[in-house]
């Protein structure tokens, strides 16, 4: 990247500031009533911190009120920036940006999209929401490559093609010191998915006040029901810090929401407590996340983590126990009913345990674990290993050009 950037230089390209609002057609979407939403073929973007801001595949085409773009960046109220090369609908708080006499290709659309999202970064949310007339008229600028004072279509499409070639060779060489390209399955990664798969279609109370005996028997182990606070040592709620105050350091701060984990930037507040490594947060609205290193929490987070010596430290058993809690909680709590780590002790969740114990089979979690990452790494390494061939034919063609 740096010697194309150097390149690029010399050949006179600079970087040259561009005001937003004058550099694109800004439209917005329309509000449709969802009675009217049926399954379809036609993407429908929304004010969405995730998935591209899909929300699903609706008929809309005959919508009067539907508002239809093709190959655009959306930007919605909260400043979530996405390229998208189809034809979708699109909501009333999502805006639609397209160049002035130019069309995005990939390559391009993914590049200023990139720089329109980091112009926006953490300058908006519920409180301040981003009309269009803001961004058709305040002071957002993005920094573009530029040459003979005109846009450098041609370095962005190269800078993406090499940035993609470069993080496909660091995630082939991650896969292969993890060990992680061998997703071959082997007899005991058969025999746990089937002993998962034989209780799988068993409904789990999904209540916090079940009475009964708790266990369910399936045909190789029993599934019991246990307690936030029998499985975790500490519960806390994190603490309040707003974001004006937030100082910039490099201690992973969490909030609410599941936007890169919830991990809203990195600071350097001393007086922030630090949570420890191999710990769960639950947010307000149940989101759940295993973290694998230190981080300081939002007063919208409860943090759940165990004394050092635990019998389950594994990463493999707390992620198995996330999913769990994750799915229990699932459609309980939004802005109306916001979860609080107090409120959590007694929530229930359902464990496997091996006959005649009443203790949660991590033995058996972390087989779980194993089998589910090999099933889900499968498809990445044959994407990594079609995409490196294509590079690779690629590269060899301007070799031999």
């Amino acid at each position: 990247m740096e010697k194309l950037e150097k390149e690029f230089i010399a050949n006179g390209g600079e970087w040259k500031e561009y005001h937003i609002g004058r550099s694109f057609d800004i439209q917005t979407g329309s509000l449709v009533n969802n009675a009217y939403l049926f399954e379809g073929e036609i993407q429908r973007i929304s004010a969405k911190s995730t998935d591209n801001g899909v929300i699903g595949s609706f008929d809309t085409d005959y919508l009067e009120d539907a508002r239809h773009y093709e190959n655009f960046i959306s930007v919605n109220f909260f400043g979530d920036v996405f390229y998208h090369p189809y034809r979708a609908s699109v909501e009333m708080k999502v805006h639609v940006l397209h160049l002035h006499n130019h069309s995005f290709t990939r390559g391009t659309g993914l590049y200023i999209s990139a720089t329109i999202r980091q112009a926006l970064k953490n300058k908006f949310g519920y409180g301040n929401q981003l009309s269009s007339t803001k961004l058709k008229n305040e002071e957002f600028y993005i920094s573009l490559p530029s040459l003979s004072e005109q846009i450098a279509f041609s370095f962005m499409e190269r800078y993406i093609e090499e940035l993609e070639a470069e993080r496909i060779e660091e995630l082939e060489a991650y896969l292969e010191a993890t060990g992680l390209k061998n997703y071959a399955l082997n007899t005991d990664d058969v025999k746990t998915l089937d002993e998962f798969e034989q209780i799988s279609s068993i409904l789990f109370p999904n209540e916090n006040n079940n009475t009964g005996s708790g266990v369910i028997e399936g045909r190789y182990r029993h599934w019991q029901k246990f307690q936030l606070k029998d499985l975790f040592t500490y519960i806390q709620q994190g603490s309040r810090l707003k974001k004006d105050d937030h100082i910039n350091g490099t201690l992973p701060f969490v909030m609410a929401g599941v936007t890169n984990t919830g991990v809203a930037g990195y600071i350097g507040n001393i007086n922030v407590r630090k949570f420890p490594a191999h710990s769960l947060t639950i947010d307000i609205f149940g989101n759940t996340f295993y973290r694998n290193y230190e981080f300081g929490a939002s007063d919208d987070v409860g943090v759940y983590w165990n004394k050092e010596q635990s019998s389950y430290q594994k990463k493999e058993h707390l992620l198995y126990i996330a999913t769990v809690i994750q799915k229990s909680l699932q459609g309980c709590f939004d802005f109306g009913k916001k979860l609080r780590a107090s409120q959590s002790y007694d929530f229930i969740i359902y464990l496997p345990t091996a006959s005649h114990t009443t203790t949660p089979d991590y033995a058996f979690m972390e087989r779980f674990i194993h089998a589910v990452q090999k099933l889900v790494i499968k498809d990445v390494v044959l994407w990594t290993n079609k995409k490196m061939e294509a590079y690779k034919k690629v590269v060899c063609c301007k070799n031999n050009a």
